[in-house]
């Protein structure tokens, strides 16, 4: 092809048509520089098609990243798969624990409701996003739950695993004073009214955070569907 141009030059260069030669030199010109356009016009359609590319790579992660932190809240908020680490309930039971507490605190307790106040679990969540380390009331409940646990001493030894034994109408008494006087202590009160704003607070804020998470991750989804 540049043969073929040299050629067209030197004729007309040899007959001296000087003006069909510039408009020649001018028509080359605009064919190089369209050239060139249309070569810098698919660099960047193919620079654009990469960072698309890219892009829809790092919103993807970002959907699997927000999709852990959504089963991350759940765990916290239900506890429905049951791997809730440390022995903390769950958000929803610190809450209807902490509530049913609460009612017995001004209704009175009853024989029945001993077994719930010994084993009631109200810190909710884990050990790091639990806010009521109250360590008087925490120390309150675990001398009720201790003072609850009626074990055969012998048998427990013999077979090397923790074997309950019926307790007596005396250790059953005691230990329904004790319950009784847990609940009667104002500090206790106090502490249970704390560890309910702070578990339901966190549940509302775990609910929340699901929602604006889902919200978010149906945006990202359309973005990438708008990519194709």
């Amino acid at each position: 092809m540049a043969r073929i141009f040299n050629i067209i030059r030197q004729r007309m260069l040899k007959e001296n048509r000087f003006s069909r030669y510039f408009l020649y030199a001018i028509g080359e010109i605009v064919l190089v520089v369209i050239g060139i356009l249309i070569a810098v016009q698919i660099n960047d359609w193919n620079e654009i098609r990469k960072i698309k590319l890219s892009n829809d790579t790092q919103l993807r992660k970002m959907v699997v990243e927000l999709e852990a932190n959504i089963a991350r809240m759940e765990l916290l908020a239900t506890n429905r798969s049951g791997r809730m680490s440390y022995g903390f309930p769950s958000l929803e039971e610190a809450v209807a624990n902490c509530d049913s507490l609460l009612r017995l605190t001004f209704i009175g307790l009853s024989e029945a409701d001993i077994p719930f106040v010994k084993n009631a679990r109200f810190f909710g969540g884990q050990s790091s996003l639990n806010l009521q380390q109250d360590v008087f009331l925490y120390d309150r409940h675990a001398l009720l739950r201790e003072a609850g646990q009626f074990v055969d001493a012998r048998a427990t030894m013999t077979t090397g695993t923790k074997v309950p034994r019926t307790p007596s109408g005396d250790e059953l008494r005691a230990i329904a004073e004790q319950a009784a006087a847990f609940l009667g202590d104002r500090q206790v009160r106090n502490g249970l009214q704390l560890a309910l704003g702070g578990n339901y607070g966190l549940l509302r804020h775990c609910r929340e955070m699901h929602g604006h998470i889902n919200r978010l991750i149906e945006r990202i989804d359309a973005d990438i569907q708008s990519h194709r």
